[in-house]
């Protein structure tokens, strides 16, 4: 049966007599942890945006593996630990000239089993080249670290058409348990040039995945890590192909789907020895499912798991204290020192409410309207509140909420976390901008660039618009120069072309862009966020936040 999510773990842990401790979290004969969709989050939640605090760092996520896997050893069982891709692109760890350069030697040190690829790593050519295939501090690149388990089942590399990673793998446990384990990602269109992200259907018919499936008869079940939302058509266009292959093991085999991408906790029964399940983002949650070899249908259980240090200390059967292990601590420490080494904990100001990337585009809490209101007319306009430049924007550019009290880089760069380039679409005019909005925002959702998740889930939620502008309004009649990210600027240069009825090249937005002596223009959005942010009350803060309360 699949259990439902828990207020908290440590709900499924009862406390002993006397000061006992809990009753661990049950184990099958096979038991598979995932994490998916951490954005970098490997330092712990910052602010109280969950119930339970998800207050346990990576650190604390190893430890209770090694607690784990020693107690599966005493029981004869098997434990394996999957990530399922999008490890960049969330905290100021990632915000680094190559995306990835401090997130990938972190993760190093977490005793995964097998990686899938997200499609966060496939945006810049410097994370396939410099972060993923680059050399670490010891020598190889961090795919070369995993020996074969960074899975790109469907992703090639665009110089030579060969595999990013590997096609797939073959775990075998200390207990005697045989996983194959393929790693997918959905038919991303937007990614960048040093790769190429294949059809799901045209990989089952290459000759790789006739050899995987040739191992169906001596696994006990087939791992699947999907980066693709929970209930996708791809999963069942995957699960058809494994239940096809031509092996009577095909017919009946356990499958288990570890999906992502869509940042919720879901669940999915496929047919009655298959099941998709995806278990949240940003270090909220490490999902978990355990069943018995030979009996998938009978035993399945899939919950997901508070990262919560409480939680998981209860879920190891340990008392809080006892969590940390020396292998954790050792983590925990160089996850400290790679956030003050990047500045990341340096304190720009006060803010006096909190803003949610959520709210509806008109709501007084809205991290939109502000952005619209205040942050690119101060930080983006030059000189401020410039009336001849214009500013746009995608939604799915502001990724986390920004909490009243005090503001540091690390809460900047997890609202907008992408550091994306700004340029100009030169001189254009406001009937023909306006238009380019309207024609921008009539795309259907279901659109390539939509689907591919540019609109993040928190956009998504407050039905907020495909794409953003300020001003508001425009004077038809008036000429503008447009500011746009570098991640939306194809796409907005395209609708603006196409309503001006001539080509707008993009460049970028340099002092040549701005009235003399009006100042230099951030280079980033996200430069433009730290700006306004350091121009925000001094600390100490609880005067503003009270004071906002009134």
């Amino acid at each position: 049966m699949f259990v439902a999510a828990l207020p908290m773990l440590a709900g499924l842990a009862r406390e002993g007599s006397a000061g006992a401790p809990p009753d661990p979290l049950p184990l099958g004969d096979i038991n598979l942890f995932v994490t998916t969709d951490v954005h970098s989050f490997l330092a712990s939640h910052l602010h109280d945006d969950h119930t339970p605090p998800s207050d346990a760092d990576f650190g604390d996520l190893i430890s209770f593996i090694e607690h784990t896997r020693a107690r599966a050893a005493r029981e004869k069982k098997d434990v394996f630990f999957f990530d399922n891709g999008d490890v960049v692109d969330g905290t100021g760890l990632s915000v680094t000239a190559v995306d990835g350069a401090e997130v990938f030697p972190l993760l190093t040190a977490v005793p995964y089993d097998a990686l899938n690829c997200g499609n966060h790593e496939l945006y810049q050519d410097g994370t396939v080249l410099h972060g993923l295939r680059g050399p670490l501090g010891g020598g190889g690149s961090f795919i070369d670290f995993w020996n074969g388990t960074y899975l790109t089942s469907n992703i090639d590399l665009a110089s030579t058409n060969a595999s990013l990673g590997a096609r797939y793998t073959i775990l075998t446990g200390a207990h005697g348990t045989r996983l194959l384990v393929l790693g997918f990602l959905y038919e991303m269109p937007d990614h960048c040039e040093a790769v190429h992200v294949g059809a799901i259907h045209a990989a089952t018919r290459q000759p790789w995945w006739d050899e995987a499936m040739q191992q169906l008869a001596s696994v006990d079940a087939v791992v699947v890590l999907s980066h693709m939302d929970y209930a996708d058509p791809l999963i069942r266009t995957i699960l058809n192909a494994i239940r096809a292959a031509p092996h009577a093991a095909a017919r009946t085999v356990a499958v288990q789907f570890l999906a992502g991408h869509s940042h919720i906790r879901a669940f999915s029964r496929l047919d009655p020895s298959a099941s998709s399940f995806e278990a949240g983002h940003y270090a909220d949650t490490l999902g978990f499912v355990r069943f018995d070899r030979g009996a998938y249908n009978a035993t399945l259980s899939a919950l997901p798991l508070e990262m919560n240090a409480a939680a998981l200390a209860a879920a190891a059967g340990l008392p809080p204290a006892a969590l940390r292990t020396p292998a954790g601590a050792a983590l925990s420490s160089r996850i400290l020192a790679a956030r003050q080494r990047l500045g990341v904990t340096r304190r720009l100001g006060c803010a006096a409410r909190t803003y949610s990337a959520a709210a509806p585009l008109g709501a007084p809490a809205s991290l939109w309207g502000l952005y619209l209101r205040e942050v690119a007319p101060s930080a983006i306009f030059l000189p401020r509140a410039n009336r001849s430049q214009w500013f746009i924007s995608s939604t799915g550019a502001l990724r986390y909420d920004l909490y009243a009290g005090v503001v540091t880089v690390d809460d900047v760069d997890m609202a907008l976390p992408f550091a994306d380039e700004l340029y100009v679409l030169p001189r254009v005019g406001g009937g023909a901008l306006a238009a380019a909005l309207a024609a921008l925002n009539g795309a259907a959702l279901s659109a390539p660039r939509a689907a591919a998740g540019v609109r993040s889930p928190r956009a998504a939620a407050a039905a907020l618009p495909n794409y953003v502008a300020t001003p508001p309004t425009l004077d038809e009649e008036e000429v503008y120069d447009a500011i746009v990210g570098r991640f939306d600027r194809e796409a907005v240069a395209e609708a603006v072309g196409r309503a001006a009825g001539r080509e707008v090249t993009p460049m970028r937005y340099t002092n040549a862009s701005v009235a003399a002596g009006s100042g230099s223009p951030p280079q980033t959005d996200t430069e433009a966020w730290m700006r306004w942010a350091a121009g925000l009350p001094t600390p100490p803060c609880s005067s503003v936040v009270e004071e906002s309360m009134r």
